[in-house]
């Protein structure tokens, strides 16, 4: 039986007019390549939701707008679904073809090793479709307007990946590039119009139906940039600490930033799951808190933020330090005051207290625990961790309201978002159980045992949720409501109510 799942139409536009205004927006580096199905930084992301689209857009409570897609099908027992396809355009003019489409859909399948879309691997079973072919039975045309996936197993998820930016509809440059910096393009509101290694600047699709857009949008990096000079129209405030002037008009913004500290599970001495468990004993959370002025309350335990829906509450990690069983396990595993458990602590540079060395040195109360913290850019930081020169890392996750799938995935063997390294297969089982089950309930289940697998495996210590912060706007791009593009993938909610 043929069930049509009617999608939103709406799609919110902003609501100031056209002029020859530039709207400036930081970024905190400038990246060498702009592929959509490689897009490792929140930055990076930002620039290509602008250039391009994709079937889909995951809205606010997990609805789907179409933007490429205009309609769904499921049939066969959800092993099949057909996409009806709208009229859309390239940045040069020409129309978007159901081939076009599946050529990207190859290209966001065939390079998701690289992408933010591992859960994809496992729904679709994609690993098998590049080796052998034989788990995805097709992905064709099917009718005029009309793309078909046919599964083997059922993906609940399937739209939600579809929707990423990795999985955007792309048209390649004349040399084959899918990279939106060296002449591939999308079907977005913007186009790029240059590069540098001070911004990027992109300036109106004329294609695109969205018509009440500034004509460019300006990049500018903001670790080069002169604050005086490079005056920003946005800027993002999570410390508490900008004070812009009297041209701004500042909101409170919905950002949970979750604070974690993740251990390298491929080096030797992490092989030991005792040692583990005494090295996430041994930290004492109590300092931590007091030291960042983080209250009680947003004390972390479990891998999700506070606020993610569906959920069980866990105990607080601020009552977890036991500094005597700490010493006792790694007493057992042979470390001794005068041969402690040196570790290499990564810390990236992001101002303010965030930088203190001294706390993270003095963090382990376990006299078998010597830390040694490095400070290092935030580029140096990825370069460290590619070649896992690392023992733990303190960082930040920012899931934003995605589904808490995408975190989950994030934790499989292959994920390049995998920081802890975690290679367990048992936890594999159940983030996969969890990816592939249309019913609810089951679903939850499986998300709790993903959880309580990495968290009892003693992979990653979680630290804390903290989403109080604001973001200024310069008055002259005051806006009545949503900002669907500018901020992605920051969401500012309910400006009238929250606003200052």
């Amino acid at each position: 039986m043929l069930k049509v799942l009617p999608l939103l139409m709406a799609i919110s536009l902003l609501s100031f007019p056209i002029s020859s205004a530039e709207i400036r927006l930081p970024i905190s580096f400038i990246p060498e390549t702009l592929v959509p199905t490689n897009l490792k930084q929140v930055d990076s992301n930002r620039v290509a939701a602008l250039i391009t689209e994709s079937l889909f857009k995951v809205r606010d409570k997990f609805q789907l707008s179409p933007i490429i897609a205009s309609s769904y099908t499921w049939e066969n027992n959800q092993k099949t679904i057909n996409l009806k396809i709208r009229k859309s355009r390239f940045s040069d003019g020409s129309y978007v073809t159901s081939k076009q489409i599946i050529h990207s859909l190859k290209n966001c399948i065939k390079y998701a090793k690289k992408s933010a879309r591992l859960n994809i691997l496992n729904i679709l079973g994609y690993k098998q479709f590049i080796n052998t072919g034989k788990n995805l039975k097709g992905l064709r045309e099917a009718g005029t307007n009309t793309i078909q996936i046919e599964l083997v197993k059922k993906g609940p998820l399937l739209l939600d990946d579809l929707s990423h930016t990795g999985c955007a509809i792309i048209k390649p440059s004349i040399n084959g590039s899918w990279d939106l910096l060296k002449g591939a393009i999308g079907t977005g509101p913007y186009m790029l119009k240059s590069v540098s290694n001070s911004d990027i600047v992109l300036k109106l699709n004329p294609f695109h139906e969205a018509s009440e857009i500034p004509q460019n949008v300006r990049f500018i990096n903001s670790q080069k940039a002169n604050k005086a000079k490079e005056k920003m129209d946005l800027i993002f405030d999570l410390r508490g600490n900008e004070n812009p002037g009297p041209e701004y008009i500042s909101y409170n913004i919905s950002l949970p930033m979750y604070w974690q500290m993740s251990l390298n599970n491929e080096k030797n001495i992490f092989k030991n799951r005792l040692v583990r468990k005494a090295v996430t004993l041994g930290l004492n959370f109590k300092k931590i808190r007091k030291f960042f002025n983080w209250e009680e309350s947003r004390m972390q335990s479990g891998l999700f933020p506070f606020g993610m829906r569906g959920f069980k509450s866990r105990k607080l990690n601020s009552g977890l330090n036991d500094l005597n069983k700490s010493k006792k396990l790694l007493k057992k595993a042979g470390y001794t005051k005068k041969n402690p458990l040196t570790l290499r602590l990564l810390l990236s540079r992001r101002g303010g207290k965030l930088e203190n060395t001294q706390i993270w040195s003095d963090a382990f109360n376990n006299p078998y625990i010597k830390i040694n913290p490095i400070l290092l850019s935030h580029k140096e930081v990825i370069k460290e961790k590619k070649k896992g020169n690392y023992d733990l890392i303190f960082h930040g996750k920012s899931p934003g309201s995605i589904e808490p799938h995408m975190l989950l995935a994030s934790y499989l063997r292959d994920s390049i978002f995998n920081t802890s390294r975690v290679r367990d297969g048992k936890c594999d089982h159940y983030i996969t159980n969890a990816i592939s089950e249309f019913n609810l309930k089951k679903r939850w289940q499986a998300y709790e045992q993903a959880q309580d697998c990495i968290l009892n495996g003693f992979y990653v210590i979680p630290l804390a949720t903290l989403n109080s912060g604001k973001v200024y706007i310069n008055n002259k791009w005051e806006l009545p409501g949503r900002n669907p593009y500018f901020l992605n993938p920051y969401r500012i909610y309910d400006w009238r109510k929250k606003r200052k």
